[in-house]
């Protein structure tokens, strides 16, 4: 969870690259860190990348699928894509 915690202070800072870092490292220590794959599809969510944004909510998803900002973000994602 520090990993994610340091990932949401870079992104206060307004930081997304470094943001983006400390995500992945993250998922290097476990692969299913919910809140990890969530914040990384913000941040692709943010930068238009809906595709990838979707990839990761459904593996957010797959982890906890009682994250209701995942759930939400993933049908904006959708609609980002004109579906």
């Amino acid at each position: 969870m520090g990993w994610v915690n340091l990932g949401q202070a870079f992104e206060a800072a307004g930081d997304p690259v470094q943001a983006e870092r400390a995500y992945e490292q993250a998922l290097v220590v476990y692969s299913g860190e919910a809140l990890a794959h969530l914040n990384l599809g913000n941040l692709r969510l943010a930068a238009g990348e809906y595709s990838a944004a979707i990839e990761r909510y459904r593996y957010a998803l797959e982890s906890d699928a009682g994250l209701a900002g995942g759930w939400f973000n993933l049908a904006l994602a959708h609609l980002g894509l004109g579906e």
